[in-house]
């Protein structure tokens, strides 16, 4: 585990779930960032988050300047999973 996300208004399309676009800056915060960019996003979905919900972060290395993520639900649904792959400025 790296983090907790709760889903808030900002984060939310108009049905009330996490826009999809807010996952790749919600996940970049948990990267080491210094002297990197990201230049590759995988995310797939699983489940929907709703607004209010509470998603808790896990992370892993998968390799080199690779990262893997899970965001889980708060009802133990897989909400996402990613590989995010970083480069050198």
């Amino acid at each position: 585990p790296v983090g907790m996300h709760t889903v808030c208004y900002v984060d939310a399309d108009q049905n009330h779930h996490m826009n999809n676009t807010v996952y790749a800056d919600m996940l970049a915060a948990y990267l080491p960032m210094v002297g990197k960019f990201a230049d590759e996003f995988t995310i797939n979905y699983y489940h929907e988050a709703p607004l209010g919900s509470h998603l808790t972060v896990l992370s892993a290395p998968y390799g080199k300047d690779t990262y893997y993520f899970r965001t889980i639900r708060d009802d133990g649904e897989t909400n996402t999973e990613s590989i995010i792959h970083l480069a050198d400025i």
